[in-house]
């Protein structure tokens, strides 16, 4: 801990959830170039990025992840050859896409649908993965983590102005 900050702050080993890890992380990051805070906040922030950068990483690094996931790549580009494959054409030949940036399919739409079946069939091992990935990434991110904080030595020493989402994190942390 900065020397700068024993009156004020104190060292603290925290119990926090992955998910509160990264939000944590990414504020001090985004933190680091914006004015508001005083002296104290701005050299705690710095001293939380370097507890946290590790402890992010980490958590990065064995997140679970549908990459990990055998045959995933294979079952990918199968799926975006089908969907170039059945997708709408504009007089160009160029690929319509959708307001959000996906393949449009209307004309082959039930072709696309039965390919698509036989795709999900041949690749049930990957499919359910995926389905199931979200459910894995969630528990991966509830799961907690011990790190040490830098924190005010006193919760109604926190800046006013921080945002509701760190205001809560903190406050357990009393």
């Amino acid at each position: 801990m900065n020397t700068k900050l024993n009156s004020t702050c104190i060292e603290k080993e925290c119990e926090i959830t992955n998910r509160e890890a990264k939000i944590l992380y990414s504020f001090f990051i985004n933190s680091l170039e914006q004015p508001g805070y005083s002296k104290t906040f701005s050299l705690l922030t710095l001293d939380n990025i370097k507890s946290l950068q590790y402890v992010v990483r980490v958590i990065d690094e064995n997140a679970p992840s549908l990459e990990k996931v055998p045959r995933f790549k294979e079952y990918s580009d199968e799926c975006e050859k089908l969907l170039q494959r059945f997708a709408d054409r504009d007089e160009q030949g160029t690929v319509k896409r959708t307001a959000d940036g996906g393949f449009e399919i209307t004309e082959q739409y039930v072709e696309y649908n039965e390919e698509k079946a036989k795709l999900d069939e041949t690749y049930m091992d990957v499919v359910q993965r995926i389905a199931q990935d979200e459910n894995l990434q969630d528990f991966y991110l509830e799961e907690k983590i011990k790190v040490i904080l830098v924190i005010p030595d006193d919760f109604e020493n926190c800046p006013e102005t921080l945002p509701p989402v760190i205001i809560s994190i903190l406050e357990k942390l009393y």
